[in-house]
């Protein structure tokens, strides 16, 4: 086996860095491959679903962006506000924070469920007046509508 001498070797390491960086010129036009954020902001949500499981009756969690990206509203029982940020589609989460009143068994157990799976999204995706956020599968875990404010 021969060896390339080390003029020939850095010649051929040269042109391979040169080869490689033209190449992510090329294929790089300052466009993300991520899907594109959705428009969050200033906008007004209803659950539809949590877990596949229709919501209705008695009060119903909602969602609201603000045009910072701080998130509030009910949530069943509690009134709960954080933050959230926005990548392409990939939601992240901060701390979610509530009031502590208890509405009995049914309301508890609504906003118990609700706010375990805002905060456990890691995806969104609108389409057609409907905001659904996935948790690690792919399934939607939370459904929503949108509501003019």
């Amino acid at each position: 086996m021969r060896f390339l001498s080390a003029p020939n070797r850095q010649f051929w390491v040269s042109l391979g860095g040169a080869l490689s960086l033209s190449m992510v010129a090329c294929t790089s036009n300052g466009a993300s491959s991520s899907p594109a954020a959705p428009q969050l902001a200033g906008t007004q949500w209803e659950v539809q679903s949590i877990g596949g499981q229709a919501v209705s009756g008695g009060k119903v969690p909602t969602l609201a962006f603000s045009a910072s990206m701080d998130i509030g509203g009910h949530g069943g029982c509690n009134e709960y506000s954080g933050q959230v940020s926005l990548k392409g589609t990939a939601l992240t989460v901060g701390p979610v924070m509530a009031t502590k009143m208890s509405c009995g068994p049914v309301q508890d157990r609504l906003e118990s469920a609700f706010l375990s799976a805002l905060r456990n999204a890691k995806q969104v995706k609108v389409k057609d007046g409907l905001l659904e956020l996935t948790g690690a599968s792919e399934a939607p875990t939370v459904v929503f509508r949108q509501v003019k404010p």
